[in-house]
């Protein structure tokens, strides 16, 4: 995979816990993402600022891709930010369904990364094989 993403550059956003963690382990071990504590890794930390940074250092010059990836139930913290009866609701709807794993959704990531330079992903929507919405 190092090969396919020569000279290309990662931004990953949320990359503190969950799926946006699960995506910078996987690009980094591919040798992707810049190092804990750069601009580019801290985005979730510094917000707007640090990805003006991050273009400005980064990106300048080259082409920018920008793919949206839309997964269905991820077993990830995020449930617990919601209110009680929202976090109800939801964990009812999906109690029957074997959620993606974080780990799922860095895979679909790399993919979509990975695609040559004449080819673009604009959007990929992975969802648990049980969940029918």
């Amino acid at each position: 995979m190092t090969k396919q993403l020569e000279n290309t550059v990662a931004l990953v956003t949320g990359s503190s816990s969950g799926i946006g963690a699960a995506t910078a382990r996987r690009l980094t071990a591919a040798g992707r993402v810049a190092r804990p504590g750069s601009s580019v890794y801290s985005l979730t930390k510094f917000g707007a600022a640090a990805f003006s940074e991050a273009l400005r250092q980064e990106l300048l010059g080259r082409r920018v891709r920008v793919s949206v990836v839309e997964p269905g139930t991820v077993d990830t913290e995020l449930v617990t930010h919601l209110r009680d009866d929202i976090r109800q609701a939801a964990q009812s709807q999906t109690a029957s369904i074997e959620p993606l794993r974080p780990g799922d959704i860095a895979d679909a990531v790399a993919y979509i990364v990975t695609r040559d330079h004449r080819v673009a992903v604009n959007e990929i929507l992975v969802r648990a094989a049980e969940q029918t919405w």
